[in-house]
């Protein structure tokens, strides 16, 4: 009796600990809490700068921006995109290895993104990315996305040995016009 007394007593203090935030001194941060990364380019020149986005995460660059884990419901408005063009954003963590029998059951991409949508374009998105082409003739269009959590992403990566949760990842492209054409879009 006195045995499941003490083992009670260590449970009750280590919720107390949890709940006191004692979690993020014995965890990395796992959950969201970020601040969207992406941010639209706000430019005088239409044609370097058509269609593209930065991220405000210094050491991006037009080949790779950062994004953090956890950032939710971000909106950026890409301008003067190309009406029946084909754009891309590659997602570099399509390179990240994948526990596949972990992963079979999900129905969205095991990529950063967790949401993707677009408004005044068709798209498509997968592992590797997404691909998008503007309809009609807007010249506007607003890309709205959602990273996972570190621990929803990693949980079909297990097998990586450093899951870097608090720090941002080189995650995805900017913006490219996809020189093959655009395939299976959907709206």
């Amino acid at each position: 009796m006195m045995r499941v007394e003490h083992q009670v007593r260590i449970l009750l203090i280590l919720v107390t600990i949890f709940k006191a935030g004692g979690s993020s001194v014995l965890f990395a941060r796992r959950h969201s809490n970020s601040v969207c990364s992406l941010n639209a380019v706000v430019s005088t020149d239409p044609v370097s700068d058509s269609c593209q986005f930065e991220s405000s995460i210094p050491n991006s660059s037009r080949l790779k921006h950062f994004l953090h884990f956890g950032e939710t419901a971000c909106v950026v408005v890409l301008r003067n995109c190309q009406p029946q063009t084909c754009y891309a954003i590659a997602d570099w963590t399509a390179s990240i290895p994948t526990d596949n029998s972990v992963c079979v059951d999900r129905t969205l991409p095991t990529s950063i993104f967790s949401n993707v949508s677009f408004q005044h374009a068709s798209f498509s998105w997968n592992r590797g990315g997404v691909q998008f082409e503007p309809s009609g003739d807007s010249e506007t269009v607003v890309f709205s996305y959602s990273t996972h959590t570190c621990a929803d992403f990693y949980a079909c990566r297990g097998r990586v040995e450093q899951q870097l949760c608090s720090t941002a990842t080189a995650s995805v492209s900017g913006v490219q016009v996809a020189p093959l054409g655009c395939h299976s879009l959907s709206q």
